[in-house]
């Protein structure tokens, strides 16, 4: 019995510790861009707008207690590779308005990660959210790029787990983004 009770005293230590060790998280996005040359010779005003309604993107512990879970270089990553997939497709991208003849700006909504507590296991849920409007003469569109995940879980996450489950939203928006035959099409005028 008493084996059992420095066992499971070990156990709660462990897990708790992790709750309380702050987390960067590791972010690698593994989106290609699709090459084309649909934007060949097409001058684009790019921008990028970091709209979280808080740069944390979560806490290592049930209802924000525990440690933050932050990444200070998501933003950059996320704008460089929506960068890149335009540039994939040809258009050239540039920082003035009055020089493009056509505008496209994304705005990042929402990466979220948190822990919701059950009976004798929780979740461990992922959101995000990346908008984009964009518009040509007097063509417009504006649409929203989703993704959300639950997994049912026993135990707090290791980092390796958050990291890849945070991966996994920031890869499915990239891909929402780079897929976007009607963005790709008004930005070319088609």
């Amino acid at each position: 019995m008493k084996h059992w009770k420095m066992l499971l005293t070990s156990l709660v230590l462990v897990v708790g510790a992790c709750t309380f060790t702050p987390h960067e998280l590791a972010v690698k996005p593994a989106v290609e861009p699709t090459a084309s040359d649909v934007g060949q010779g097409t001058r684009v005003f790019f921008r990028f707008v970091d709209e979280r309604d808080d740069v944390t993107i979560g806490h290592r512990g049930v209802a924000t207690v525990g440690a933050k879970i932050s990444s200070s270089d998501l933003p950059g990553i996320i704008e460089a590779q929506l960068r890149q997939s335009l540039m994939k497709k040809q258009f050239q991208l540039t920082d003035s308005e009055p020089a493009g003849v056509a505008q496209v700006t994304y705005r990042l909504r929402s990466f979220k990660f948190d822990i919701e507590s059950g009976f004798f296991s929780g979740g461990r849920n992922a959101s995000a959210a990346l908008a984009v409007d964009a518009r040509r003469g007097d063509r417009s569109y504006t649409t929203v790029y989703r993704y959300n995940s639950e997994e049912r879980i026993l135990f707090v996450p290791a980092g390796s787990e958050i990291d890849t489950q945070m991966n996994a939203a920031l890869n499915q928006i990239l891909a929402k983004a780079d897929a976007d035959e009607s963005l790709i099409h008004l930005l070319a005028g088609r």
